[in-house]
C-alpha cells in the first residue's frame, strides 16, 4: 500500500549513526518497476563511489562492483522492488558475495519493508532471515489521530452523535463476490482447458492483483479483503455512468426492472425487501444475483425457472424465506447455490438438487424434517457433488423423524469436502465421514452412540470440532486418536455435571479449548490439560466452582471465564483459591475485563 512510509522507515535505518559506525560501504538504490540489471548494478557502484559511471557492459560492471565490495563490510538498500525475474536477482546477487562477513543487501517491497509485488519475496529471501512485516495503522489508531486534532480527544465517547464515523471506515468483500462482478461484466472468458471453470480463472486474477496490492486482506477478518480508497475511486472513475450503486436501503423494486435485459449482476443483500417482482424472470441474462442476509424476504418469483443463465444465487441469512420456487433444478448452469431451502406444497423439492450437477463451494440445505420420501432424498445425487467443499445439514422442528440415510451415506464420497455442518442430528452415514474434513460442526444431537462410533477417529486431517446440543451424555468420550485437532468447542451438554480430561489429555495438537453453557456442569476431574493448549475459554457455566485441579499446563497464554459466577468468586486477583494457579497466565480475562497481562494474546473468540 502506498503511502505507508515505508521508504521513510528505511531511509532512517540507512542514515542512523549507529549504522554508520558499523558498516565501512553503504548505497542506496531506487529500482522501480521498470527493472534493469546493468542500470541498478551502475547505481549501487556510483553510490558507494560517489563517482559517475559510463560503463554498460554488465561483466565489467559486475567486476568493478566486485573488486569495491571485497572484504568490506557494506549496506546496500534496493528500494521499491517489482521485479520477479529470477534470472535478473541471481546476476546482480553474484558480485555481492564478494564483501565481509556481516553485509547486507536489504530489499525493500511491499511485502517485507516495503513490498508492492509478494512474488517478489521468495526469489530474494535469505534463508535465515524472514522479511520484516509492516503493518497499516489500526482504524482504531487511524481514529484517535482524527479525534485529537478535531475532537481534541481520544475517541467519540463524548461525542456519540459522530460514532456512526466509526463504523464506515472499510467495505469488506469476499474473494468470491469480485469474482462474481467480474464475470457479470464480461472480464472473465471461457478457460481454454475444458476441465477449467470461469470462476477458476477469476480466482486466478485475484490472487494476481491481491499480490500486487490492488487488494488487501483485511485485518479484521482474515477471509476477506478491502480495497485501498485510492484504488477504488480509480475504479469508479474508469466505470463511469457503467455502474450505478444505491446507498439507501431498498424496500422495493420497480417492475420495471426486467427491461434491464442485459444486466447481469443484482446485488440487493442486506435490504429490507420483501418480494422480488415477477419481471425479474425475464432478465435473461442475469448471471449472479445476491440476496444475503435479506431478512425479510419470504419468496422467490414463480417463473425463478426462467432464469437459465444463472450461474450464482446467495441466499445466506434469508431465514424468512419459505421455500425454493417450482423447478429450480433447470437452471443446469448453477455453480454456486449458498442455500436450498425445502418448503412444503409448491416448492421445489430435494430431488431437484440432482439436476444441479456443476454445484461448487458452500452448500445449505434447510428444512430436511420437509422431506416425506427417502427415496427423493437419494434422487438428490448428492454422492455426485464433488466440488462441494462446505456443506451444511439441516432439520428443524421437534417432530422430527426423517432419517434420509439415501442422503446422509453419499457425503463419505465427496472427496472435496472440508467442512460439514449437521444440525439435529438424527444418525451418522453408515460408512462415517469425508476422511478429508478439517472442520465438522454437530449440534442438537438427537443420538447416544459414543464419539467412536461415529468414525471421528478415522479423520487425521481435523482441526476443528465443535459439539453441542448433546442432551444424553453425561461425561464427555474420550477422542485420543484425533492427533491433528487444533481447536475444540463444546457447549449445551445439558446434563454433564463433571468433565474428565482424560481423553482430551492425548490431543497433542490441542490448541484451544473452548467450554460453554453446560448448566449442571459442576466440576472438572483431576485430569491434566493437553500440554500443548494455549487458550481456554469457560462460558456461562453457572454451577462450575473451580479449575482443574492439575490441569492448567504451563503453555497455557490465554484464560477467559465468563457467566461463571461461582468460578469467578474464586478467581479474584490477589485472593488464594484460585488466583495463584492463574496469576502467571500472560492474559486473564474475567467477564470481559483483563484481570492479568495484555492484549498480545487476543484472538478471534466472541466474548
Amino acid at each position: 500500500m502506498g503511502g505507508i512510509r515505508k521508504t521513510t522507515l528505511a531511509q532512517l535505518v540507512y542514515h542512523h549513526k549507529k549504522v554508520d559506525s558499523f558498516f565501512d560501504l553503504k548505497a542506496w538504490a531506487c529500482v522501480y518497476e521498470d527493472f534493469d540489471v546493468v542500470a541498478v548494478t551502475k547505481t549501487i557502484l556510483q553510490s558507494l563511489t560517489s563517482e559517475s559511471c559510463d560503463g554498460k557492459d554488465l561483466n565489467w560492471l559486475k567486476v568493478k562492483l566486485q573488486e569495491k565490495l571485497y572484504g568490506k563490510r557494506f549496506l546496500v538498500i534496493l528500494d521499491d522492488v517489482w521485479n520477479e525475474n529470477y534470472v535478473d536477482w541471481d546476476r546482480l546477487r553474484v558480485p555481492v558475495k564478494a564483501g565481509a562477513l556481516g553485509s547486507h543487501v536489504v530489499w525493500t517491497f511491499y511485502w517485507g519493508v516495503t513490498t508492492r509485488n509478494q512474488k517478489v519475496s521468495p526469489l530474494m529471501r535469505n534463508k535465515e532471515v524472514e522479511p520484516f512485516q509492516l503493518w497499516e495503522l489500526s482504524n482504531d489508531a487511524c481514529l484517535s489521530i482524527f479525534t485529537k486534532h478535531a475532537l481534541d480527544a481520544r475517541d467519540f465517547s463524548m461525542h456519540p452523535d459522530l460514532k456512526d464515523i466509526d463504523e464506515q471506515l472499510d467495505y469488506e468483500f469476499e474473494e468470491k463476490e469480485v469474482v462474481q462482478l467480474w464475470m457479470a461484466k464480461g472480464l472473465i472468458h471461457e478457460p481454454l482447458q475444458a476441465e477449467e471453470e470461469m470462476e477458476d480463472l477469476g480466482f486466478e486474477y485475484f490472487r494476481n492483483l491481491l499480490s500486487r496490492s490492488f487488494f488487501q486482506q483485511s485485518c479484521i477478518n482474515e477471509s476477506k479483503f478491502v480495497m485501498h480508497d485510492l484504488i477504488n475511486d480509480l475504479a469508479q472513475s474508469v466505470a463511469g455512468n457503467t455502474c450505478y450503486r444505491m446507498e439507501d436501503r431498498v424496500g422495493e423494486l420497480p417492475g420495471s426492472i426486467g427491461d434491464l435485459k442485459h444486466l447481469r449482476c443484482l446485488n440487493l443483500s442486506e435490504t429490507q425487501i420483501r418480494l422480488l417482482p415477477e419481471s425479474i424472470t425475464c432478465l435473461y441474462n442475469l448471471q449472479t444475483l445476491l440476496l444475503e442476509y435479506c431478512g425479510r424476504l419470504k419468496k422467490l418469483p414463480s417463473m425463478f425457472r426462467n432464469l437459465v443463465n444463472r450461474r450464482h444465487l446467495n441466499i445466506e441469512g434469508a431465514d424468512s424465506l419459505e421455500g425454493m420456487p417450482m423447478q429450480i433444478g433447470k437452471l443446469t448452469c448453477l455453480q454456486i447455490l449458498s442455500n436450498l431451502v425445502l418448503g412444503k406444497d409448491s416448492c421445489s423439492g430435494i430431488k431437484e438438487l440432482g439436476l444441479l450437477k456443476d454445484l461448487k463451494g458452500t452448500l445449505c440445505i434447510s428444512g430436511l424434517e420437509k422431506v416425506i420420501e427417502p427415496k427423493d432424498a437419494k434422487d438428490a445425487k448428492l454422492i455426485e457433488k464433488k466440488k462441494i467443499d462446505v456443506l451444511s445439514l439441516e432439520w428443524s422442528g421437534k417432530d422430527t423423524t426423517s432419517e434420509l440415510e439415501g442422503l446422509q451415506n453419499g457425503i463419505y464420497n465427496l472427496t472435496s469436502l472440508r467442512d460439514l455442518k449437521i444440525k439435529k442430528v438424527l444418525l451418522f452415514p453408515k460408512e462415517g465421514f469425508p476422511t478429508n474434513l478439517t472442520t465438522l460442526e454437530i449440534s442438537d444431537l438427537k443420538i447416544t452412540e459414543a464419539l467412536f462410533d461415529w468414525g471421528l477417529d478415522k479423520l487425521t486431517s481435523l482441526n476443528e470440532l465443535e459439539i453441542s446440543g448433546c442432551q444424553h451424555l453425561v461425561t464427555f468420550p474420550e477422542m485420543t486418536l484425533l492427533a491433528s485437532l487444533t481447536s475444540l468447542y463444546i457447549s449445551e451438554f445439558l446434563n454433564l455435571e463433571c468433565l474428565s480430561f482424560e481423553g482430551l489429555r492425548k490431543l497433542t495438537s490441542l490448541q484451544t479449548l473452548q467450554i460453554s453453557n453446560c448448566e449442571k456442569l459442576m466440576c472438572f476431574l483431576e485430569d491434566g490439560l493437553p500440554s500443548s493448549l494455549l487458550e481456554l475459554c469457560i462460558f456461562d457455566c453457572q454451577k462450575l466452582m473451580s479449575l482443574p485441579k492439575y490441569g492448567l499446563p504451563p503453555s497455557l497464554q490465554r484464560l477467559v471465564i465468563r457467566g461463571c459466577p461461582l468460578l469467578e468468586e474464586h478467581c479474584k486477583k490477589d485472593q488464594r483459591g484460585e488466583w495463584r494457579r492463574i496469576a502467571d497466565i500472560p492474559c486473564v480475562r474475567i467477564n470481559g475485563v483483563r484481570i492479568n497481562g495484555n492484549d498480545l494474546y487476543e484472538t478471534k473468540i466472541e466474548e
